[in-house]
């Protein structure tokens, strides 16, 4: 420790000679430690240090692009993505900001947390948000694989575990020998004050005032010019499109998202935004174009291709859906480790049910939605449920809508299906009491009322489904657009049509038509007079 101070003038040490020293030269004999002192140290008083560079994890790329390149950990938060981020991964597969490891040095742990990345982090084959690395674990993110070295060498360092002691162990005299040359006091000499001058304004007057317009002008165009915001005004401004999404303000939502569009025009995550915003308004053209310029942008994004197929079928594309149904078995096979890919291909397996072609393949995927990719969801139990029901196992399709129901009781496909399940099984009371349930849980929803209505009618109990029927129609005036209110005003005509009042049943079937429901637009005939 002596070696970091300097000798100030009023305090130089003598060197061997007996000559004065020079202002901060040293001399070595003044602090090297006497042999006699150096041996009376045990080896009990070593103990092995990490040094920094030792200590801190490694990561070493054995697959991708970037083989080979070693990645050194510090201590604190290191986070890897595509544009954002300490490292950065040129991978189309890995994220904006993929995911973030936390060194603690004084616990020796690293962990990590997945970025709600498109791909997710694998850690040993297996995908899972958060945890902590050990030596010999393997990070996959996007196409790197990652080598963790977590086991570094040590160096030895002999540092007391007790201040040395010129006092013999067994004596409070003091050891017979004694130093050779005490040494010198030394204190720290304050650096001299030094004179600094702002470069800026030893710039003549016509100088500054150019840098200043032309900061100024940079300073515009950073607003004016396309792309030339950062990563966080983008992230900024997506959450505020998503957010009227939210708010039911969907044309606003269209709006700045188009607008975003043309600044941010290389972006596959706001062409995604935006096609999920047209299909909302079932406007399928301008959907399936930003979709297949998202594709463009980033052909191995799979949330591109699962929307593709979901537009184009829903717009009678069966020719166009089959080519990226391809790409999707191909993205399947791969195994590629997205939750949210896995997701939305399930939910279109659920919507078109012609598609579960390998009931094997969809089994294999519901379970592993249930166990693993998406446990926190209902959405594996549902996909299990429907090839159940497809393949008339409709006993063990209950059991497996039980099992939902209790992941998520206010799930209102479960609550649908499971109605479904205990009709199909003849337990009427059984489906009522779901419907009730149902109900109770959303007041407001008006498909559990028209299935009521439905299971009265079919029990012939017109004067109970009638009091359901009323209540779609109210809702329907208090929310425009309701789905349900034109097919319930063609079964309230039916049923006066049965009671033989064909004068009010015409005219519930001319509003159920005008609400768009075209079978009401052709009503069935009068009951004959008895």
């Amino acid at each position: 420790r002596y070696l970091r101070r300097r000798i100030p003038n009023e305090s130089s040490a003598l060197d061997a000679s007996g000559h004065r020293s020079q202002k901060g030269s040293l001399d070595a004999s003044h602090y090297k430690v006497p042999k006699w002192l150096e041996k009376s140290r045990s080896p009990a008083d070593k103990e092995t240090v990490k040094t920094p560079d030792s200590t801190s994890p490694k990561l070493v790329i054995i697959e991708g692009k970037d083989k080979g390149k070693v990645i050194t950990i510090e201590p604190g938060t290191t986070v890897f993505g595509r544009t954002k981020g300490d490292v950065i991964l040129q991978d189309p597969r890995v994220s904006r900001s993929h995911v973030a490891l936390n060194y603690d040095e004084r616990s020796g742990k690293l962990s990590y947390t997945d970025l709600k990345s498109l791909n997710g982090t694998l850690v040993n084959g297996n995908l899972v948000e958060t945890g902590v690395l050990v030596d010999g674990d393997r990070l996959q993110i996007g196409n790197s694989l990652f080598d963790c070295q977590l086991s570094p060498a040590t160096e030895i360092a002999e540092i007391p575990e007790k201040p040395l002691s010129l006092l013999n162990e067994n004596s409070e005299e003091p050891l017979q020998k004694p130093l050779e040359q005490a040494p010198p006091t030394f204190v720290e000499e304050s650096p001299e004050p030094r004179e600094s001058q702002s470069l800026f304004m030893a710039l003549s007057p016509s100088t500054r005032r150019r840098l200043l317009i032309s900061g100024i002008a940079l300073g515009m165009l950073y607003f004016v010019l396309p792309g030339t915001r950062s990563s966080t005004d983008f992230e900024r401004e997506v959450t505020s499109v998503h957010q009227l999404e939210r708010d039911g303000k969907i044309d606003e939502a269209i709006l700045k998202a188009e607008s975003l569009s043309k600044e941010y025009s290389r972006e596959a995550e706001l062409q995604l935004t935006l096609g999920s915003l047209y299909a909302i308004q079932k406007r399928y053209e301008p959907a399936l174009v930003a979709y297949r310029k998202a594709k463009e942008l980033q052909p191995e994004n799979p949330l591109a291709t699962v929307r593709l197929v979901l537009i184009n079928l829903r717009a009678g594309l069966g020719k166009e859906a089959e080519k990226h149904l391809q790409d999707l078995d191909t993205f399947m096979r791969e195994g590629v480790r997205s939750r949210e890919f896995f997701i939305e291909a399930a939910n279109l397996f659920l919507e078109f049910r012609s598609l579960t072609q390998s009931p094997e393949k969809a089994l294999i995927l519901s379970r592993a939605l249930q166990n693993d990719v998406a446990s926190d969801s209902t959405i594996g139990f549902k996909l299990e449920a429907q090839l159940l029901f497809q393949q008339n196992q409709n006993e063990e399709a209950l059991k497996v809508i039980e099992k939902g129901m209790k992941r998520d009781p206010q799930d209102e496909w479960l609550f649908e299906n499971l109605a479904f399940a205990k009709l199909s099984l003849k337990d009427t009371s059984g489906a009522t009491e779901t419907i009730e349930s149902w109900i109770q849980a959303h007041p407001r929803t008006t498909k559990a009322y028209l299935v009521l209505a439905y299971l009265k009618y079919n029990e012939k109990n017109f004067l109970g489904a009638l009091p359901a029927l009323q209540k779609i129609v109210q809702i329907g005036n208090e929310r425009a657009g309701d789905p349900h209110v034109g097919e319930a005003l063609n079964l309230m005509g039916q049923i006066y049509t049965q009671q033989g009042q064909s004068a009010e049943a015409k005219n519930l079937f001319t509003e159920a038509c005008s609400k768009g429901f075209t079978a009401a637009c052709a009503p069935p005939e009068e009951p004959p007079k008895k």
